[in-house]
């Protein structure tokens, strides 16, 4: 199957719920809504009861083959910080994608020498 995960992190975004209701209404075992999401019938189990949350372009194709708005997917402020699941968050994640492991090295790099710059510049003289 041609779309597992592309991050380890085991916060979901994706309401588990929303998408069996949304395969239900179309009349759609787990078996055939995986084949036409092209992944597998546990992957999909698992997006669906499991917490998993799919990678940018799986994300994509879910919205588009249940003809749903993004936002049906995306769990409330109440269930998951969705701000950290924003629409940058995952154009960010599809560039990360095309990447190689040294230079996915380099950007964690450069963000965390962004972040520590960050942070002593916000730092006051009663802070140290």
């Amino acid at each position: 199957m041609s779309d597992m995960p592309q991050s380890k992190t085991s916060k979901s975004f994706i309401a588990g719920k929303e998408l069996v209701n949304a395969r239900v209404d179309k009349g759609w075992t787990r078996e055939i809504a995986a084949e036409n999401l092209d992944i597998s019938a546990s992957y999909l189990a698992a997006l669906e009861t499991k917490g998993r949350s799919p990678g940018y372009k799986l994300f994509c194709r879910i919205v588009e083959t249940y003809n749903l708005s993004p936002n049906d997917l995306v769990l409330n402020n109440s269930q998951a910080d969705k701000a950290s699941w924003s629409t940058d968050r995952l154009q960010i994640e599809e560039m990360l994608d095309s990447l190689t492991s040294d230079e996915i090295t380099y950007i964690k790099t450069c963000i965390r020498a962004f972040i520590e710059y960050n942070s002593k510049e916000k730092s006051t003289p009663y802070d140290k």
